[in-house]
């Protein structure tokens, strides 16, 4: 799961080097989808605790508390985005009070102590510098994508409300937005090269798994018929796929021809994962093959939640760095030398940084090594 492409990773520098207009649209990006994915969270962990504790009287939350999280959450998201995409980009691209500037004469002025210094200090976000302007465009488009993916999300979380809680609509008029979304998001990400065919072949798995499960839910009407282990196998590939990746990455890295850019974080999110892929994986074979008691689906469903939580908490992380790394190196402008032979593209250098979907950035010694990890798919 890597980049099709060789580029270097973050410059040298701290993180206020890196502060003009562009930088700190990505940083707010950031905090604004991690903020929406956290409230998310909320909500899936009330809702199932609601799941656990539904005979017992004075525990279940009322069902707007439990659903309140994540439309908040979707809110926080989309208004972040819309600030950005309004505000920030706008001004950038069409205000006239925008400076463009070298990153180098800014960081100069700065350290001089000139007259213009203070007002670099005092407004920062009046500057946008001359080689953002590539990550500039592609944040134009990407903000429109993520401020489409906040409005069907937040219209998704409604949807599913008026089914599941109130039965005003059918299933499918609730699970047809989010599935459009998915794969129109799955075409835009493949188009632009950051996503492989095998990634989306994946992802596409699990919406499927996703679909399966909600016609499961329905079938407590009578209306569907199907076994859990009928359910589960679009999501047992996924998984096996995961868990192959990495497998792979720490194998590289016990041979040596893997280096992790930032080693504890990344080998603590190699952990979080593999604990969430047993958690998950124990769950679905509990619900599929043990005797359906309450005691057993109360347990399946803890272990299914805590498995979730260690995968998000280790995704929320990766993205969190990759976008401090992003915003530093202004769209990795200064690309690793690259030449063509008959297996493909491959890097001049000794060492290549590629990034992995689940874990980040990681150097690969040797070219051979990058053709053979970008066959694995992903980002």
């Amino acid at each position: 799961m890597s980049t099709r492409y060789g580029t270097i990773g973050s410059l040298d520098g701290d993180d206020g080097d890196q502060d003009d207009l562009v930088s700190n649209c990505i940083s707010i990006l950031c905090r604004g989808v991690t903020t929406m994915c956290l409230l998310w969270l909320c909500s899936f962990v009330l809702i199932q605790i609601d799941v656990l504790y539904e005979d017992t009287p004075s525990l279940p939350l009322p069902i707007l508390d439990l659903f309140l999280p994540m439309w908040l959450g979707s809110a926080v998201g989309l208004g972040s985005i819309l600030f950005v995409l309004l505000y920030k980009i706008r001004r950038a691209l069409f205000g006239g009070d925008v400076i463009w500037i070298s990153r180098e004469r800014r960081l100069f002025m700065r350290a001089s102590g000139s007259r213009s210094s203070s007002a670099i200090e005092d407004n920062v976000q009046m500057y946008v510098d001359n080689d953002a302007l590539p990550l500039l465009r592609n944040l134009l488009f990407f903000a429109i994508v993520l401020c489409v993916f906040s409005v069907n999300a937040l219209l998704t979380q409604i949807l599913f409300y008026l089914w599941l809680v109130r039965s005003i609509i059918g299933m499918w008029h609730a699970i047809l937005p989010v599935l459009s979304l998915g794969l129109l998001l799955l075409i835009y990400f493949y188009s632009i090269h950051t996503l492989t065919l095998w990634t989306c072949g994946v992802f596409t798995c699990v919406y499927v798994s996703s679909i399966l499960f909600a016609l499961k839910c329905r079938d407590q009407l009578g209306t569907y018929d199907s076994s859990w282990t009928f359910v589960c196998v679009p999501l047992f590939f996924a998984q096996a796929s995961f868990a192959s990746h990495l497998m792979f990455l720490m194998w590289r890295a016990w041979k040596g021809t893997l280096v992790f850019s930032s080693s504890f974080t990344q080998i603590a999110c190699l952990v979080l994962y593999l604990i969430a892929l047993v958690l998950t994986l124990h769950a679905e074979l509990l619900t599929c093959f043990a005797s359906p008691t309450i005691a057993n689906r109360n347990y399946g469903i803890t272990t299914w939640t805590l498995g979730l939580l260690c995968f998000a908490i280790s995704a929320l992380v990766v993205l969190n760095a990759e976008s401090i790394r992003l915003a530093r190196s202004k769209g990795f402008v200064a690309p690793l030398p690259l030449t063509k032979v008959e297996e493909g593209w491959v890097v001049l250098s000794n060492e290549n940084e590629v990034t992995s979907t689940a874990i980040g950035a990681v150097s690969l010694r040797g070219g051979s090594q990058t053709l053979y990890l970008a066959s694995l798919g992903a980002s």
